[in-house]
Parts: C-alpha cells; sequence; structure tokens
C-alpha cells in the first residue's frame, strides 16, 4: 500500500487534509475556514508587515540568542579545539534540545506577561498554538537554522555581548562556512566502486557456493571486456600512428615536388 493524500472541503468551508500511511495510519489535520480580508485593511496590513519586517527579525534573533543561553545548551556549543568534520550536520540531539528550551522560554514570556493571550483563552493551548505557529514560520526556521550552526560550529551567539548587538545573519553564514572544513571531492571512479565490491564481497559471511559461481561469471566477463578495451586502444594507436606517417610522407612527397615558375 502506498502512502495518499484526500482533500476534502466540509460544507462549513473548513479544509481537511486526510493522509494514509504505507501502514494504512489515517491522520487528519483540519484547516478553519478563513474570510478574505477587507479590500479597504490589505493595503494597512501588508504595508505594516513590511515597515515590521526588521524589528521581526531583531525579535527573532534575540529570542534565539535567550534560547540558545541556556545552560542545557551549553554542551552543543563549539569549543576552541573541537574538530569539525566536513558535512556541516547539528550534533545529534541539539535540535530537540533547541525545541524544550523554546518552550520553556516562552512559558517564561508567559509567566511573566511578555506574551499575553485573551483571558478566555486555555494557557496550555495558546501557548501550544503559538509555538506551533512560530515554528512553522518559515523566516523563523531559517533564521534559527543558521543560529543553531552559529553555536554549534563557531561558538558563537546572535547577540555580541561586549557590544550588545545582533550579528547579521549574513555575517554567521559566511563565519559559518569558514569554520567549516572545505568538503573533498567525492571519488565515484570505477575502481573505486569495484574495490568496495571486493571489500564487502570479502567481508560477507552470507556467501554461498552459487553467489561466488555467479560472482566468478561476471568477473570473467569483467575480465573480457578489459582485453577487449586494450585490444581496442592498441588499434586505434596503430591506426594514429598509421595516419600520422602517411601525413608526414604526403607532406614530404609535396615538398619534394618542383615548384611552378
Amino acid at each position: 500500500m502506498t502512502a495518499s493524500k484526500q482533500i476534502i472541503r466540509a460544507d462549513n468551508g473548513d479544509y481537511l487534509i486526510l493522509s494514509t500511511s504505507k501502514a494504512g495510519k489515517v491522520e487528519t489535520v483540519k484547516y478553519e475556514k478563513e474570510a478574505p480580508s477587507e479590500a479597504a485593511t490589505v493595503g494597512r496590513v501588508l504595508l505594516s508587515q513590511t515597515r515590521a519586517h526588521g524589528a521581526i527579525r531583531q525579535a527573532m534573533l534575540t529570542f534565539l540568542d535567550a534560547v540558545l543561553r541556556h545552560p542545557r545548551l551549553d554542551g552543543f556549543r563549539r569549543q576552541p579545539d573541537t574538530t569539525l568534520d566536513e558535512s556541516g550536520k547539528l550534533p545529534e540531539g541539539m535540535a530537540a534540545a533547541v525545541r524544550d528550551c523554546e518552550s520553556e522560554l516562552v512559558r517564561a514570556y508567559v509567566a511573566d506577561g511578555s506574551i499575553k493571550f485573551h483571558k478566555n483563552e486555555d494557557k496550555e493551548k495558546a501557548i501550544q498554538g503559538f509555538l506551533s505557529t512560530l515554528r512553522s514560520d518559515k523566516n523563523y526556521c531559517a533564521v534559527k537554522g543558521t543560529t543553531l550552526k552559529f553555536l554549534a560550529f563557531v561558538g558563537r551567539y546572535p547577540v555580541d555581548s561586549d557590544m550588545n548587538t545582533l550579528v547579521p545573519v549574513a555575517v554567521m553564514q559566511a563565519l559559518i562556512a569558514a569554520a567549516l572544513p572545505e568538503k573533498q571531492a567525492t571519488d565515484n571512479s570505477v575502481f573505486v566502486r569495484l574495490q568496495a565490491i571486493i571489500t564487502e564481497v570479502f567481508e560477507d559471511d552470507s556467501m554461498t557456493t552459487e553467489s561466488y559461481q555467479r560472482l566468478l561469471s561476471m568477473a570473467g566477463n569483467l575480465t573480457q571486456t578489459c582485453k577487449d578495451g586494450l585490444e581496442q586502444i592498441a588499434i586505434n594507436a596503430t591506426q594514429a600512428r598509421s595516419g600520422a606517417v602517411s601525413a608526414i610522407a604526403t607532406a614530404q612527397a609535396k615538398a619534394a615536388e618542383p615548384a611552378l615558375m
């Protein structure tokens, strides 16, 4: 059974996405109906959003700085003598730990009044909704990804404490790239692949007589292919030499001809 999705529009305007996994498990995600904005408010809302872009970025970086300074994340901060590999992958467990620290900080903001919900809202549902919306925001995800790597690979935070200024995202990305070792070119030549197969066969304890016989037959075909290739190379070389000799002879013959008066 293959995974599938079914889109349903309810009579009240809500949308439902029913996802069926390969194992047959069905999950339902509901998107409640939303009315289009009033024409008179579209421009005002979009203008306020674009004007707030810088402030939103600053708020995201400041929030993430506070998250990453949580003592639980100290072990993920790169130390000066740490050697990095070229993969650029975050340390195992870091993403999950950061999510826990995000939740803890949001709860602290709610407790001190920095984040306020409506009085009639269920506080726990409101917190989970806030976190879900924040984590699904593409801008936040992009900034978060950069700051996590900045801590893990450079060992620094989004806020320069000595000057109390934010490190620009582009600067963080440049420093991350400089910290990671250059990726070595992957040798995917036939020689490397063949050596890998030889090693795999040598280490495979499940090989049977039939398996070895099939491999011997394939090895024989490979040997013959190599012989044919060498023979063709020799033929091409002979033809090239013959062509060169012929060209030289022709040129010499033309040079020996008497010049026309």
